[in-house]
C-alpha cells in the first residue's frame, strides 16, 4: 500500500542526489502535483489520504506532522527513517508512477515551495473549491479534472529559486 509519506521519501532520494533544497512546502506541492497526474493519467488514487485545504494550498497531514520540525527550512533526513532505512514506494514495480515522478521532478525541481504553492491554490483549482464550499478536504473529482500548470503562461513568469 502506497502512502503520502512513501512518495515523500520518493521525492527526497532525487533532491539529496541532485542536491536540491526541499522544503515541507515544496514536499506537500510536489507530492500533490505527483498524486494528480498519477490520477489523470491512471484514473486511479495514489493513496487513500485525503488532501486538505489548508492556507497555501493542498496538505497532506501526515507529511505536515512528519516535517513540521524543518519549519521553512531544507528537508535532511527521510520520512519515518529507522537507522538509515526508510520505506518508498518501489519504482520498479510501478511504471507509471516512476514516469510520473521523473516528469514532475524535472519540471519543479528548480522551483521553490512559494513558486508552486500559487498554483495549487489559484482559480480553478481543487483547493479554491474546497475554500468556496467550506470543505476540509478536496475532491479527488475536482483534483481530476484540474488543469495542468506547466505551460501556462502565467507559470512561465515566475522565477526559478533554489
Amino acid at each position: 500500500m502506497v502512502t503520502a509519506l512513501n512518495v515523500a521519501n520518493n521525492i527526497l532520494q532525487r533532491a539529496f542526489a541532485d542536491d536540491i533544497n526541499v522544503t515541507p512546502m515544496k514536499l506537500q506541492k510536489l507530492i500533490y502535483c505527483i498524486y494528480k497526474e498519477y490520477l489523470k493519467k491512471t484514473g486511479y488514487s495514489l493513496f487513500e489520504e485525503d488532501f486538505e485545504a489548508w492556507k497555501y494550498g493542498p496538505v497532506i497531514p501526515s507529511v505536515y506532522q512528519m516535517f513540521k520540525d524543518r519549519g521553512s527550512n531544507r528537508i535532511n533526513n527521510y520520512a519515518d527513517a529507522n537507522k538509515g532505512i526508510y520505506k518508498a514506494v518501489n519504482e520498479n514495480n510501478k511504471a507509471p508512477f516512476k514516469q510520473i515522478v521523473d516528469k514532475i521532478w524535472s519540471i519543479y525541481k528548480d522551483y521553490n515551495g512559494i513558486v508552486i504553492s500559487s498554483f495549487t491554490y489559484g482559480k480553478n483549482t481543487a483547493w479554491r473549491n474546497a475554500v468556496k464550499e467550506r470543505r476540509n478536504q478536496l475532491l479527488v473529482s475536482d483534483i481530476k479534472s484540474e488543469e495542468d500548470y506547466v505551460g501556462k503562461r502565467s507559470f512561465d513568469y515566475h522565477c526559478r529559486c533554489r
